[in-house]
């Protein structure tokens, strides 16, 4: 903290206020990572660079986008598409899955494998999807 990086201080400093934000708050009971705070940051950073653009605040958009590098350089490396595939292949034969239609279940069983594994649940949803309809 002493090494002058007032913007690497500063998120750090947001990132550990938002989690004692919300282990205080009535939400304390949800079971949520840090690596989900620190994903909501990206995602609060990359919705405000996209506003800062369209008010022609290139200055700022570039602050927010050297936060999300920081925050980005903080969660855990993310899992490759073929290891989601062979993780909701396991999945799919664990529970039984037998097409499109228990993507529900399979997707219920993976957010909690894998949550803090991938950035985006997206790409698991599309991995399941790819599975299940084969």
């Amino acid at each position: 903290m002493k090494s002058g990086k007032k913007t690497e201080t500063a998120v750090l400093k947001s990132v550990m206020a938002d989690i004692i934000y919300m282990e205080k708050s009535s939400q304390a009971n949800q079971d949520i990572s840090a690596s989900a705070m620190i994903r909501k940051g990206i995602k609060r950073r990359e919705e405000s660079a996209v506003a800062f653009r369209a008010g022609n605040r290139e200055d700022l958009a570039l602050i927010e986008e050297s936060e999300i590098q920081i925050l980005n350089s903080l969660l855990p490396k993310q899992m490759s598409e073929e290891c989601i595939a062979k993780i909701i292949g396991e999945i799919k034969e664990r529970i039984g899955a037998k097409g499109l239609g228990d993507l529900g279940k399979v997707m219920k069983v993976a957010n909690t494998e894998l949550n803090s594994s991938v950035s985006s649940m997206k790409l698991v949803s599309e991995v399941a999807k790819k599975i299940l309809s084969a």
